[in-house]
């Protein structure tokens, strides 16, 4: 297929709208998905110890095929609102979080479903809203090749931050045909307008464990989600957050 065929045919991320309230030592999540995602959020492993109550609802929308195989689809989501929910209660996730989970938290941390765990934290100068680093931890056994692996963990990086901040497509309201078709319209952070990323592999004896970029995916995205929020004074609804400085920023160099 070519670039324009792929976008308009091949499946997408199947959209969320959701809430997530941290209140006497639990999660609340009430949300709803595109129909074919739901299955997505059920039994996700948890990197604190604490009770969630997600429920999820499925709709019906106008708009191409959605698929659950796209990069950490679920575990990026949830993460997020368990992230911006601790975020918003004030709390103190060393008190809370897993023994596994500990030895990556960093301002996140995520565990896939195979048990790999990532920590991400993501630095936002105040004054400009500028992107000026991103810090990633990994715990995913022993890797069979570390430059791979920290291959694909700063894809998760690029990819979570573009999520957050600058990517998305548009689609007609009424049928849900693609609209942008073009590399540029997606808007896709350059490469050389990545700030600075530190990755460190922790030391975890054992098998290796596959889907860690899924965790890296997850961890930056729920990073980066809120320290958007506390450089701007005020926590993005939507997503991309475009209207923010951060994402103005980028677009500049775009």
């Amino acid at each position: 297929l070519s670039r324009e065929d792929t976008v308009r045919l091949g499946p997408k991320r199947p959209p969320i709208a959701a809430t997530a309230e941290c209140s006497n030592g639990s999660i609340a999540i009430v949300g709803t998905v595109a129909r074919g995602g739901e299955a997505a959020f059920v039994d996700l492993p948890g990197a604190y110890e604490l009770a969630i109550d997600a429920r999820w609802g499925a709709a019906d929308l106008p708009g191409p095929v959605v698929s659950t195989d796209l990069r950490a689809f679920g575990l990026a989501e949830h993460a997020l609102l368990v992230e911006g929910a601790l975020t918003e209660a004030s709390v103190d996730r060393a008190s809370i979080v897993s023994d596994r989970a500990g030895a990556v938290l960093l301002d996140t941390a995520v565990v896939a479903r195979s048990g790999a765990c990532a920590g991400a934290r993501v630095s936002i100068e105040p004054e400009r809203g500028l992107l000026t680093g991103v810090e990633v931890r990994i715990a995913a056994g022993d890797p069979l090749d570390e430059t791979v692996l920290r291959s694909y963990a700063m894809g998760a990086v690029h990819m979570a931050l573009g999520w957050i901040l600058s990517e998305d497509l548009a689609v007609d309201r009424e049928t849900g045909e693609m609209l942008d078709l073009t590399i540029r319209s997606f808007g896709i952070i350059r490469a050389r307008d990545l700030p600075p990323v530190t990755i460190t592999l922790v030391d975890d004896p054992g098998a290796p464990l596959a889907r860690a970029s899924d965790a890296v995916f997850a961890a930056v995205a729920a990073a980066t989600w809120n320290a958007v929020a506390a450089a701007e004074g005020h926590r993005p609804t939507v997503l991309p957050a475009r209207e923010t400085r951060v994402a103005r920023s980028l677009r500049r160099a775009l």
